[in-house]
Formats: structure tokens, sequence, C-alpha cells
């Protein structure tokens, strides 16, 4: 069986050749990266690959020769790399250290004799007995090959920048599956500065942080109003080398083989319902519908300025499948265990589709939403979604944050926080006793906001509860 980074006796990861049917990525435990000194190649003497079928060979003496190759994964072996050598003598593996792994995946990769950063994608490595070994059938003539696809990875992937507009206080921020992953805003700093080709990059320690979540990544001088937003979006496996300009555009110099997972697009009608209904009975939430879909509740409670009632961020718990019959599917989520039973709520699905938009919490009360009357988005100037601003007057100085959503799109599609209360004003002017803070959008959807709620105390009180958006409005 193929087990891969199995520990041994030798305490060296396990790389096994020795299965029928060539091991896939998906096979696999661990990367190889450079967590070992060396890894070691199992394989059976006698047995091997050819033409897809398992083959036993013949006799073989110690002019019987083996080569342990390396090729991209998506290669054919026309031109692969040669780790090591060995003649036959009862050996059934090869131990090879990380280096010389690495030295031959730069020799494959030409561009990367010298690399910016360790390279990272699926290799394919197999046993072959070189042509003219003594084997007694012959098949030696041919290549008789083994091969596994195998992950190779960098040991430890950082996030680089190269700040050549000269901000002098560089921070770091990420939001996405898990805002404020690698510490709240302004985020985290960078850990030293390191000299690549001739340029100084300050490093951020991001990986252990973010794990396997699919983030959005903010540089900023530290949250004295100049940022770069999504720096990079996706899964962060690899080391990336990014440059900020002088004008304050940035340049990918260097970065994962693995392309960053796109941002979520809105849903396609074609994947809801036809018809979606909810009922609130007692203190439960009752959705029935035509498709068995996600469904997430979010929930409030104004009166006891509770602005999050569900145990998860937004959009909030899911609900459960409680019972489906003759194509409906009922799903429940129970308040009851709540700090307070809800005001108001918000049913909706995947990529911010909402059904129902801060309705009522009443027992008994009904509410029906239909893919018909849906209605389509109108289009919008970019260079209006460039310019979409509005500024709040009060007469108490404090931290004032704005949460807005429109159309099908939620507040973490109008927030560069991605998280209520959302994103902070700043302060403008102060005069008499008076306070103007303004705020201008710089992430959006494609549509414009509809509705704001503008609230203080950390979003406890809210001073505007979902008024109409009007750009340029003082409110």
């Amino acid at each position: 069986m193929f087990a891969a980074c199995e520990k041994q006796d030798d305490d060296m990861p396990r790389i096994d050749f020795n299965a029928s049917t060539a091991p896939t990525l998906a096979a696999m435990s661990d990367a190889i990266d450079g967590s070992q000194d060396k890894y070691t190649f199992f394989f059976s003497p006698g047995k091997f690959v050819v033409d897809g079928n398992e083959t036993i060979l013949g006799a073989k003496d110690n002019k019987t020769q083996y080569a342990l190759q390396v090729d991209m994964a998506d290669g054919d072996f026309s031109a692969p790399v040669t780790i090591e050598k060995q003649n036959y003598d009862s050996t059934d593996k090869f131990t090879v250290s990380y280096d010389a792994i690495c030295s031959a995946v730069c020799a494959w990769k030409g561009d990367l004799a010298t690399p910016i950063t360790p390279w990272t994608g699926n290799l394919q490595f197999r046993v072959l007995i070189l042509p003219g070994s003594n084997i007694a059938d012959g098949l030696a003539s041919q290549p008789i090959t083994v091969a596994s696809v195998i992950k190779f990875a960098d040991p430890n992937p950082r996030f680089y920048i190269c700040n050549e507009a000269g901000w002098d206080a560089l921070r770091l921020y990420a939001w996405g599956d898990e805002n404020d992953a690698i510490g709240t805003w302004p985020g985290m700093e960078a850990v030293e500065t390191v000299e690549v080709n001739g340029k100084t990059y300050y490093a951020f320690d991001v990986k252990e942080k973010i794990g396997s979540k699919n983030e959005h990544l903010i540089a900023n001088n530290n949250d004295n109003g100049v940022q770069i937003n999504d720096i990079f979006v996706g899964v962060f496996s690899a080391s990336v080398y990014v440059t900020i300009n002088a004008d304050g555009t940035f340049t990918i110099d260097s970065e994962s083989s693995t392309q960053p997972a796109p941002e979520p697009e809105p849903a396609d009608d074609s994947n809801l319902p036809e018809n979606v209904k909810a009922t609130v009975s007692g203190n439960k939430v009752i959705v029935e519908t035509d498709k068995d879909i996600v469904f997430y509740v979010w929930a409030w409670n104004d009166t006891e300025a509770l602005g999050q009632l569900t145990e998860a961020g937004w959009p909030g718990d899911k609900l459960t499948l409680s019972s489906s019959n003759d194509g409906t599917f009922t799903y429940e989520y129970d308040f009851t265990a709540a700090p307070a039973i809800p005001e108001s709520f918000i049913i909706s699905t995947d990529n911010d589709v909402k059904f129902f938009d801060g309705v009522q919490f009443t027992d008994g009360a009904s509410y029906d939403w239909n893919k018909s009357d849906k209605p389509e988005p109108e289009p919008v100037d970019p260079e209006l979604l460039k310019n979409l601003t509005f500024t709040f007057k009060t007469d108490t100085e404090g931290d004032y944050y704005v949460w807005a959503w429109g159309g099908d799109f939620g507040g973490d599609a109008f927030s560069e926080s991605g998280s209520w209360p959302g994103d902070k004003l700043e302060l403008k002017s102060s005069e008499n006793g008076k306070y103007i803070y303004g705020y201008s959008f710089t992430k959006t959807p494609g549509i414009l906001p509809t509705n704001i709620i503008i609230s203080t105390d950390g979003g406890d009180t809210k001073i505007y509860d979902g008024v109409e958006f009007e750009n340029g409005k003082e409110y």
C-alpha cells in the first residue's frame, strides 16, 4: 500500500511505490516540505508497471541499474531530472536529501535555478530501470516505471512586501473566512526584512494563523488612511513577493504556482429555489422551500442593544434540516437558548443571497420569497462606484461605524472589515462642539448600497438604523 511521509524505524518519511496502481496526490497525507532532512522512496525491485499493467521482471543481478527521477506533474518524463542512480544489490529504496530534491526541481525549472522563493507545486517521481540493464526478459530496453504525484511545498511560506511607496508603518490585515485572522485592524507588523535580488522585502509570518482559510489581505500604513485592498485573495499556500510601487499600485514579483482562489461570485439564479417561506413560531424560525440548500439566520434585538444573537459571525448560524417530503424541505432554528428573543432577522444562503432582510421576528408572522419576483440589478456607472461618500454630523466625539447593504449583498460585501459593525468613519472636522465624520466606500460588489446603519459603542448603539443611502448626503 502507498503511504506518504509515514514514520519508519529510521525516523525518515516513507514514499511507497509498492502499489499496483500509481497513487495520486489525493492519497497524500503530507507534502515534501523540508520538515525532514531526508526522504525514503520504497519500491519492489522486481515489480514494475508497464503500459499501466503490473509486470514481474525476470532474473536480476548487480548490473541491473535503477534511477530515481522527477518531472512536473503534467509532464511526460521526456526531460526528467535524475536525482540518484544505484545498482541492484537487494535494496528496495532510495534515500535522498531534501536539498537533492530541491536541486532537481531548480534544475528542471531552469528559470528558478536561483529561485526567489521555494517553488510549490506537484511533482511526479518515478523509479526507472535504465536501458542496458541485465534483465532476462529484455523489458529494460523500454522505460519501465512506477510513478507517483507528490506535493512539493515551501517549508516556511511568508508574505513579502517591498515598500517602494515609502510608507513609514507597514501593516498587513486579513479578512474572509476568519476576520482579524492575523490580528485586529490595522493588522500585523513584519517580523524582519530580507534582501532578495537587490530589493528589501518586509516579511510577514501569516501562514500559521491563516492556515487553509480563504482570506483577503490588505496592506496599509498603520491605519493612517493609505491602504491597498486585496493585495492577495485566496488560500495562502506558498511565499508571495509583492512590491508596493511609488504611485500606490502594487506588482506581484513572484507567487505560488497554485493560483489564489477567485473571489466568490454572486450565486447563479439557477441554483436558487423557486419559492421560500419563512414562519416565526414561538422562539423558532421555520423555513420551507423546494430545494435542499444551505440557509443562514442572522438576528438582533435593538431594545436590549444586542446586535448579534447568533453564535457565528455573519451570515450567522446554519438552519437545521428537520424534514423533507415530496420535494418540500423544512429547516428550523431555535432561539430559546439565545441571550434574547430577536426583534428582526435575515435569512440568507451562500454568496450573500438574502431571501428575507430585516423582517420582524413576531410569533405567527410569515414571509414569502419567489424567484420570479427577484428584480434584476440595474447597471451602475463604474465611475459612480468610485465616488460613493457620505458625512455624519454629531455633537459627540467618538468612534462611529457604517454597515451597508444592497440587492442580494450583505454588509461584508460593502465593508473592508468584513464584519459587524463595519468600517470606522473618519473625523473630517470639528468646530464649536460639532463633529463631522466622513466615509468613502472603497469596496462594493458592483452595485450601489441601498441602506446603511451608523452606530457607535462597537455597534451596540445604533444612531441611524437601516436608513436609505443617498450618495453625498449628510446624516
